[in-house]
């Protein structure tokens, strides 16, 4: 889908639904969000690394895709009011109804005095199309790929590296295996993407949180579906010159 650079209300949410969309996955996570299948973690530890990361990279603007239920980023809005430090956000997701809620409700999550903004947007990342906001600082994709399959989770990086953004941080999980997955929404990839297909060494890793995670394939000791992974979640930073020479190169 082409996304509009501009606020969209219900009726461009409407729309959305006619457009670029994959309706397979669309309605995969839009399931997913109405059963309260994830969230509800308010997201501490990734607060405190991205409040970080804001800080020593004067980060200023920032795309979030997908932006899901938006549970973490209310308490980093709060955290940057706190601190005096204004931020543009833009969050995008491919589920119509949430993009909707998230705009209504945008004015009670910043404070244009302390030069706070949001915006929302319908957006599929995995449509090689998709035209993303552009002019951020930091481009955030903390949980989405690995709920793709990884052709998707492809012509996702692809679309990324279209945004130009400064900086790229992306969920990933080392020394997984990159395990293959039938259908979006459906589970979780074991996503690494410095290993091979995507081969795409971060620049800087960061620890999000130590807790091993369930239900994500198989693990590295061969262990069945439903068990613990053994790793933890990361997320890798990327310079935006170097997240473009790779993917445009396939």
């Amino acid at each position: 889908m082409r996304a509009s650079k501009q606020p969209i209300d219900g009726e461009h949410v409407e729309a959305g639904r006619r457009l670029a969309l994959d309706p397979t996955t669309q309605s995969s996570f839009a399931n997913v969000y109405r059963r309260h299948k994830w969230g509800g973690v308010g997201g501490g530890p990734l607060r405190r690394v991205l409040l970080a990361l804001i800080r020593s990279l004067g980060v200023h603007s920032m795309l979030d895709i997908p932006c899901g239920a938006l549970v973490w980023q209310q308490a980093l809005f709060a955290s940057l009011r706190a601190a005096n430090h204004p931020l543009r956000y833009h969050g995008a997701d491919i589920v119509p109804f949430l993009v909707e809620s998230h705009q209504r409700k945008r004015r009670d999550l910043t404070s244009p005095l302390q030069g706070m903004e949001a915006n929302f947007s319908v957006v599929d990342f995995s449509d090689r199309q998709a035209a993303l906001p552009a002019g951020f600082d930091l481009l955030l994709s903390r949980d989405g790929l690995q709920h793709n399959t990884l052709q998707q989770i492809a012509r996702g990086l692809y679309t990324f590296s279209r945004a130009a953004a400064k900086w790229l941080l992306i969920g990933s999980y080392p020394d997984s295996q990159n395990t293959p997955m039938a259908r979006a929404g459906s589970s979780r990839v074991e996503l690494d993407l410095s290993a091979p297909p995507f081969c795409l060494p971060p620049r800087r890793v960061y620890l999000e949180t130590s807790l091993l995670h369930t239900g994500c394939g198989r693990n590295r000791t061969g262990g069945a579906r439903g068990k613990p992974c053994d790793h933890a979640k990361h997320l890798y930073l990327y310079g935006g010159a170097d997240w473009r020479s790779p993917i445009e190169a396939h």
